[in-house]
């Protein structure tokens, strides 16, 4: 699966992939976690010009 953005979405081996949150992290930190840092990670370290990493 190379990524998914969906209300709901079946996820083979989920238990074994996803992690449960602390009940302290906000539902901004939990977006910026799931969502943002994951695609700027890919984006600028994996996918970035080589030499620069």
């Amino acid at each position: 699966m190379d990524g998914v953005q969906a209300e709901l979405t079946r996820v083979p081996f989920a238990d074994l992939s996803t992690y449960r949150l602390p009940d302290g992290v906000s539902d901004e930190a939990a977006v910026m976690l799931a969502d943002i840092l994951p695609i700027a990670y890919e984006v600028g370290v994996l996918n970035g010009p080589p030499g620069k990493r």
